[in-house]
């Protein structure tokens, strides 16, 4: 099975837990730059897609992965935005090693 699908036709799911770190709530001297709170995050996903099109549509098992990261609430010249860093390792397809992000943006 390949790590990745695709099809006409897809679920997906998610389950996560947040485990609050700290809540910072300061500034870092006269920089626009407030930090406001820290967190992890140990979560869970799952995914397949198919086609119909084939007799009896595809039957490829979802493709799974788990994994941890480290957030931090920042605001940022009146702006919110999220700092994150972790790791991802997937337990289903073709892909056997741990993956590594780092990444910024709006919270969701």
């Amino acid at each position: 099975m390949d790590a990745a699908q695709s099809g006409s036709r897809a679920w997906a799911a998610s389950v996560e837990y947040r485990l609050p770190l700290a809540s910072v709530n300061r500034g870092i001297g006269t920089w626009p730059l407030h930090m406001n709170r820290i967190f992890g995050v140990a979560y869970a996903d799952a995914g397949r897609s198919w086609s119909d099109r084939a007799a009896g549509g595809d039957r490829a098992d979802p493709l799974t992965s788990v994994g941890v990261e480290m957030v931090a609430d920042v605001l940022a010249l009146k702006a919110p935005f999220r700092l994150r860093a972790g790791i991802a390792a997937p337990l289903s397809g073709n892909e056997d090693d741990p993956v590594v992000y780092v990444g910024f943006g709006l919270g969701f």
